[in-house]
């Protein structure tokens, strides 16, 4: 399986994670005419292998966001790259800041847009959706991070939230 990092379970113990950045899941969405437009389109295959496997690598296979191992993770034992970007809206500039390591749930989390459409045309269950929405939201709340669309309401209404944020923001 492509991107999958072969770990011996008796090791993943002695393989503690760098550091956590939770606020990755507040990344601002990516502006609608850039979606599609990617570093490993514009730079090619082995440049962006290059990139992922050494975020891989920086935080000993964990996942940047939450921290949980590879050999841990909910859905796929392996992780997924991410590019971060600044957002300048208002000038219309996007400047690729690093690629992240990201476990699946919280990769879904960040593009939770996506994982509406993903719902809404019925590709993925109802429980998976929650599932990666209550994951995402309780990395946010146990690293003291401001919750929008938290409170009471039921996953899907967080995804409609998050999504209505995710429109207000791009316009």
């Amino acid at each position: 399986m492509a991107g999958r990092i072969p770990v011996d379970p008796r090791l993943t113990r002695l393989v503690r994670c760098k550091f956590r950045r939770p606020w990755l899941l507040r990344s601002p969405p990516v502006p609608l005419p850039m979606t599609g437009v990617n570093p490993r389109t514009l730079m090619g295959e082995s440049w962006w292998d290059k990139r992922r496997r050494e975020a891989y690598k920086a935080n000993n296979w964990h996942c940047w966001a939450c921290g949980v191992h590879v050999s841990g993770a909910a859905f796929h034992e392996w992780l997924e790259a991410h590019e971060s970007y600044d957002i300048d809206y208002a000038r219309g500039e996007m400047k690729l800041k690093e690629i992240v390591a990201l476990c699946h749930c919280c990769h879904q989390f960040i593009h939770i847009a996506r994982l509406h459409n993903r719902y809404q045309l019925g590709h993925i269950t109802f429980e998976y959706a929650e599932a990666v929405v209550h994951h995402g939201y309780n990395v946010l709340r146990d690293a003291g991070m401001e919750v929008i669309y938290g409170g009471m309401l039921s996953a899907e209404e967080i995804i409609n939230t998050a999504v209505q944020e995710y429109v207000d923001v791009i316009g």
